[in-house]
């Protein structure tokens, strides 16, 4: 599994790039207060996990897997041939609505930042002596002109999924990608550690058989129109991340509540 970016969603490039939100009444939010990360609600209650509303038809968590899907390079998607008609995953899994995604600092974090978000931000770290693929979101860091100490970050879009939400800050599973058939297991972890990761409206997607997954998948619901789950897309449950409260972020979906229990033991079995 690579470690530094999950799912490159942002027009499903081939798996080299890495990259959590539900309201409290589960349902997705059209207000333009909500697109800064705001929600209707104005009480400062802690965020507990939330029942789907009558009116989303999605499906339940699921234990069997649909199709496996292989990048395309001509189509810049994942395909799947169905009786010879090519699918591409990008409108396979399709959201509706029209809601223009954009990075924001959010006014009210203890109500965004609520178990199951699902956000992205820019993301800096250390670089390692070693970086598994060249991507393009990695060009700012080889080309920052005031390196310190010698060294330079690696900067690049990462997805989160909320865990906990603390005072100031949350702790967040990270978003990635399977890097493909012959992945050195040194970077992709323990199997045990992944989840398919899809959008709840399909199946979700057959992993790989050299990935050896055992977990429940959990299904996501997208609600930021040009954003898209990869069929690679992988929930990392070996470590947590630290995100605090004041960073720009843009909204990208929720953890279907349906698989809110999943995601909660998941978590638990992280810390035990």
């Amino acid at each position: 599994m690579a470690d530094t970016i999950p799912v490159c969603l942002d027009g499903l490039q081939p798996p080299t790039v890495e990259v959590s939100v539900h309201d409290e009444e589960g349902k997705a939010e059209d207000t333009p207060k909500d697109q800064e990360g705001g929600s209707p609600s104005s009480h400062e209650k802690s965020p507990e996990p939330v029942k789907a509303a009558p009116s989303e038809a999605r499906l339940p968590p699921a234990k069997d897997y649909g199709v496996q899907w292989e990048w395309d390079e001509e189509a810049k998607d994942y395909i799947y041939m169905d009786n010879g008609r090519k699918l591409l995953y990008t409108a396979y899994q399709r959201s509706r609505g029209d809601r223009a995604a954009s990075f924001k600092k959010v006014e009210k974090p203890k109500r965004f930042f609520s178990v199951g978000r699902i956000f992205k931000t820019v993301w800096f770290e250390p670089r390692g002596s070693e970086t598994p693929v060249r991507r393009a979101d990695l060009e700012w860091s080889d080309n920052c002109t005031t390196p310190f100490h010698g060294k330079r970050p690696l900067a690049k879009f990462r997805w989160f999924v909320v865990v906990r939400k603390r005072l100031n800050h949350s702790l967040c599973f990270s978003i990635t990608t399977f890097a493909g058939p012959g992945t050195a297991k040194s970077r992709r972890g323990r199997a045990v550690d992944f989840v398919v990761l899809h959008s709840s409206d399909i199946e979700p997607p057959k992993p790989y058989d050299e990935e050896a997954i055992t977990r429940i998948p959990i299904g996501v619901i997208i609600e930021e129109d040009e954003q898209y789950i990869s069929p690679l897309a992988r929930l990392d449950c070996s470590r947590l991340y630290t995100v605090e409260d004041d960073l720009e972020v843009m909204k990208i979906g929720r953890v279907n509540p349906e698989s809110l229990p999943h995601l909660e033991e998941y978590y638990k079995e992280c810390v035990n």
